[in-house]
């Protein structure tokens, strides 16, 4: 969210679209950035999947626009108010790591026809910096994430995944494996 409130930043980024996945974060720079609002809750019961369509049609539409179109008098009068729309699109949610990665996960199993575990692995190998710590109640866990859909988000491009290919690549198991570093001998569904 800080980067969506840095102008200065999107500037430098590039960035003229911003999709906002968090409820209750503002859009500050209607002005000058093209934005797609979700308002969603990073809660496990939130219905994410009928979100997939219009941001995947967010995100693809600017980029291509973007390639096509970069001289166009749209483009000309966005660069006077400082910002480029050069192609580049931020996804993000309140800390960039829940609603945001669901979005990003589900963008790349369409677009690029990858796997929900291929779009996970690619997306992580991406971003490698966000690491809150969380307390389960029945344990102590240190959960370090770096991107890290809600179980409910989860299971939801699990079945986005098995509508795009007829099978899902990613269990519920592997996908603890994968986000979570557990520090001693826990039972993870107790957390869920």
């Amino acid at each position: 969210m800080i980067a969506a409130k840095d102008k200065e930043l999107l500037r430098r980024l590039k960035i003229g679209h911003v999709l906002n996945a968090a409820n209750g974060c503002p859009c500050p720079f209607p002005d000058e950035v093209i934005y797609h609002c979700c308002y969603l809750d990073d809660e496990v019961e939130v219905d994410l999947s009928p979100h997939f369509a219009t941001c995947y049609d967010f995100i693809g539409m600017y980029l291509e626009f973007a390639s096509r179109f970069m001289n166009t008098i749209f483009n000309s009068l966005r660069k006077e108010n400082g910002l480029n729309n050069d192609g580049a699109v931020l996804v993000h949610c309140e800390a960039g790591i829940s609603r945001s990665s669901s979005i990003v996960l589900s963008y790349l199993m369409r677009k690029k026809g990858m796997t929900l575990e291929e779009a996970f692995l690619h997306t992580r190998s991406k971003k490698p910096n966000v690491n809150p710590t969380i307390f389960c109640p029945f344990s102590l866990i240190i959960f370090l994430f770096q991107i890290g859909p809600n179980i409910g988000f989860f299971k939801q491009l699990m079945a986005y995944e098995q509508s795009l290919f007829g099978k899902t690549s990613f269990s519920v198991e592997d996908y603890y494996t994968a986000t979570f570093v557990r520090l001693g001998d826990v039972d993870v569904e107790s957390c869920v």
